[in-house]
């Protein structure tokens, strides 16, 4: 009797014999090659015989048309692990009487074969498989011609395997990737030349297939649901993800960029074999690449983000960096291969939605992820700016980008998929991680609305309705509201002033403040509980982020004359009640706020906003010390900057004037709330000199007699706190004798700044004697000589009557008669008595 390969080797001519069609031998010979395969439990020895056959050369015995019949009886066998899921469902109906129905008992006997079929191969079969399959794949493609022109014995051949691989990578084949990296890089002795093509190719297609077979949704869903298949298929992937993913990731860099420098060099020389076949490598490895590597950044079908413990987010968030790490190598080697591949996933899975096609809720995330990751592909700042999304002239001035049209210009690749990510509406998609992983994107690269403004719109109506500000989770809902918070203030001069009001109507349920105090608060003693309740993130701190959004919009509107009066007026009564409600708690935000809005402020808010803190300073006196500490120099550096700007016209100077006033009174303020220590603190005494200095300038600006005034008033207020000659403690600069402030030095700016100033302001010409505010500007000099004279004493009264006045032209005895009268007479008295001085000087 003739043994089983060689029954299935008659059959096969038999039935590859055109001559005998239509006769009943053909017929007999085809049904018996279709037993012997669907009996693959028994047949698949004979099959693998057949199939690694070879001659005495090492060539292989049979040819194609057998072998390809061999691996398909293999696949089979490997395949039937869990393709009968259904067939014990099946059997509970067939009768227990088999015996007169013949049918029925092959059926039976058909079904327990398959049922002894399933599960975990025999350490005897596995062993016979890998042993011969290895050999297989060292003889053939390790040194031989890898099957030749025969590709489709190539792909079967890497399906069995792939079958053999999901079979037994658990446990009984977990070395399953170490021993093909071997083939990749036989050891020096082998004389085999590292990264054989034929080994490279097959390790490339070998990767697509497991990668269809475990992760590929559409072939899931063509074959037939098997719970046990899809249990095991996630188990591997964890098990290859936690053993060997970062090796393959190595092994497909490494194979591609040693492939791509081997090819550019082959091009050089011009040998085409070498160029041809290297262009295979590469081609594969970009598959593989794209296939493994980018799914690998996938979710699982059935994992579900919102509901995942940190540690197993924590776990998926690295893997993403690990394979983010592998393709920034491929990327600083081959950017092009890099960007191409990445681009052509993410939109062909795009635009696929766009029509229609469903797809699983992973690869629409994966999608939108790979638009955000195309961005930072060589670093994160290279995804900014304008000049990302479309190709516009590089020397365009600074001032003119604002105004230029970028329309006109062509999108960019990166511009390109921003484009196609707003136009798939993949925003739609009804999975929270999806529109999470959009708003990421659309925020990140928000300067592309900049270069497409007509798609600013639909950016918008996505943020606003239930898929983003509106969604139903609150996870989602918090970090939305910090996105579109971002996305409106990048976008403030690019968004209609006509769609404002719509979004600000949109946002209005939002803008409700709603506290919930944990019912196991305890705040300790004595804390203030607004405080303490603020050191834990809530969704009330999220919330904050809508009312940034909301004042971003609104300042959008801020060229319309009845906006901006209703909107100071808001702003005016929201501090007012901001601070009545909420006392010191709210001082440790303002720096914050003046150093957000300096830059920003136009004259008429700058007013409004020292008016702001003339009235804190006024209500909250010394709880407000550390907060006015830390502002000052900023606040007059601001100043000292408006103040000498050219003016151009009556609407600058009164913005001047206004300026300067708001200044003053809050510097004056300050002192009538005992809190003047804080300008000659540690942190503010290295910058009292020009502090006063802007002061000075203030106060000899004849134009300005109001403010002349006020500036003179507050230097009557300085010195009488911090203008006294007592020593303070060797080595300590600004220190307290018996309560008064020592300010070391401040006898020279007294002597040589001051008194130079105040005695020349009404000497001037344009100084009016005749005009009541002058006069009251004239008082204030005498009331400030006058303090002098009191907080420095016999030392002033020295320095003014035998140094000062005479360099002033004036007669010892006149000088004598004057700072004597400066220390003697009442505030009143002196001051006629110094007006008259000055009018006799002028007359």
């Amino acid at each position: 009797m003739s043994s089983p390969e060689e029954q299935i080797l008659q059959a096969i001519a038999i039935a590859n014999d055109h001559k005998l069609q239509g006769q009943e031998i053909h017929s007999q010979a085809i049904s018996f090659l279709n037993t012997v395969r669907s009996d693959s439990n028994q047949s698949w020895r004979a099959a693998l015989a057949l199939f690694v056959a070879t001659n005495d050369d090492g060539t292989r015995r049979f040819g194609e048309d057998v072998r390809l019949f061999a691996l398909n009886i293999l696949s089979d066998f490997l395949d039937i692990r869990f393709v009968s899921s259904f067939l014990p469902r099946l059997y509970l109906c067939i009768p227990a009487d088999t015996e007169k129905c013949p049918s029925l008992a092959l059926l039976v006997a058909f079904v327990v074969l398959f049922r002894n079929s399933k599960g975990r191969l025999s350490n005897e079969d596995f062993a016979t498989l890998q042993e011969q399959f290895m050999t297989y794949l060292r003889s053939e493609y390790l040194y031989g011609a890898a099957e030749g022109v025969h590709f489709f014995l190539r792909n079967k051949f890497s399906y069995a395997l792939t079958l053999l691989f999901l079979a037994s990578y658990e446990t009984q084949w977990p070395t399953f990737f170490d021993d093909i990296f071997l083939l990749l890089k036989p050891p020096p002795e082998s004389g085999v030349q590292s990264l054989n093509p034929h080994v490279s190719n097959f390790f490339f297609k070998l990767i697509l297939e497991m990668s269809s077979e475990v992760a590929d949704q559409i072939l899931k869903n063509a074959r037939h649901f098997s719970a046990e298949r899809m249990a095991r298929d996630g188990r591997i992937r964890d098990l290859v993800r936690e053993k060997d993913a970062a090796k393959i990731n190595a092994a497909v860099l490494a194979i591609v960029i040693e492939s791509k420098q081997a090819l550019d060099q082959a091009r050089v020389e011009n040998v085409k074999v070498k160029v041809s076949t290297l262009e295979e490598v590469v081609d594969n490895g970009v598959r593989a690449f794209a296939s493994y590597v980018l799914e690998k950044l996938k979710w699982d079908e059935d994992a579900n983000p919102e509901d995942v413990d940190d540690e197993d987010m924590m776990f998926f968030e690295n893997m993403r960096k690990d394979i983010r790490k592998t393709i920034d190598s491929i990327y600083t080697f081959d950017a092009d291969l890099v960007t191409g591949t990445i681009s052509e996933k993410a939109l062909d899975t795009l635009s696929a939605y766009e029509v229609g096609t469903e797809l699983p809720w992973e690869s629409a995330e994966l999608a939108v992820y790979l638009v955000f990751m195309y961005g930072e592909l060589g670093g994160k700042e290279k995804g900014r700016g304008r000049t990302a999304f479309c190709v516009a002239p590089p020397n365009i001035p600074k001032e003119a980008r604002k105004t230029v049209d970028y329309s006109n210009y062509p999108l960019t690749p990166q511009g390109e998929m921003m484009q196609t990510l707003i136009r798939s509406r993949i925003s739609t998609y009804p999975h929270p991680s999806v529109a999470m992983q959009f708003f990421e994107t659309a925020t990140r690269y928000a300067d592309f609305f900049k270069v497409r403004k007509e798609h600013v719109l639909p950016a918008l109506e996505a943020f606003l309705d239930s898929r983003g500000i509106h969604h139903p989770l609150a996870t989602v809902r918090k970090r939305v509201f910090y996105l579109f918070h971002r996305f409106v203030q990048i976008l403030r001069i690019d968004i209609d002033p006509a769609n404002v009001p719509i979004i600000l109507q949109a946002i209005q349920d939002l803008l409700t403040v709603d506290v919930e105090i944990p019912d196991e608060f305890e705040p300790p003693p004595g804390a203030d509980i607004l405080s303490e309740l603020l050191k834990d993130a809530s969704m009330f701190d999220a919330q904050l982020y809508m009312f940034e959004a909301a004042g971003s919009l609104v300042s959008i509107l801020w060229a319309m004359p009845d906006i901006q009066a209703s909107t100071l007026q808001a702003a005016r009564f929201a501090f007012g009640r901001l601070i009545f409600a909420t006392g010191s708690s709210i001082t440790e935000y303002i720096p914050r706020l003046m150093a957000s809005l300096l830059s920003h402020f136009e004259p008429a808010e700058f007013v409004d906003f020292i008016g702001f803190l003339s009235h804190m300073t006024h209500k909250l006196h010394e709880q407000l010390r550390g907060v006015l500490e830390e502002i000052l120099m900023p606040l007059t550096t601001h100043i000292s900057t408006a103040i000498s700007q050219f003016v151009t016209g009556t609407d600058d100077s009164v913005a001047r004037m206004d300026t300067k006033k708001a200044y003053l009174t809050f510097l004056n303020t300050i002192m009538t709330s005992h809190l003047g220590s804080i300008f000659v603190s540690q942190q503010n005494l290295p910058n009292l000199e020009p502090f006063l200095e802007t002061i000075l300038q203030m106060a000899a600006d004849v134009s300005d007699l109001l403010n002349q005034k006020l500036a003179l008033s507050f230097l009557v207020k300085f010195l009488t706190s911090f203008g006294h000659p007592t020593a303070p403690p060797t080595g300590v600069a600004g220190a307290a004798t018996n309560g008064v402030i020592v300010v070391p030095g401040i006898e020279q700016f007294i002597y040589q700044r001051i008194l130079v100033v105040i005695f020349g302001i009404p000497l001037r010409p344009e100084f009016n004697l005749k005009d009541g505010q002058s006069i009251a500007a004239l008082h204030e000099i005498a009331s400030l000589l006058q303090t002098i004279i009191k907080v420095r004493g016999d030392e002033a009264v020295s320095y003014i009557s035998t140094i000062f006045l005479p360099s002033q032209n004036l007669s010892p005895e006149k000088a004598l008669e004057l700072t004597n009268n400066m220390r003697t007479m009442d505030k009143r008295g002196f001051q006629k008595y110094y007006s008259d001085v000055i009018k006799a000087s002028r007359s």
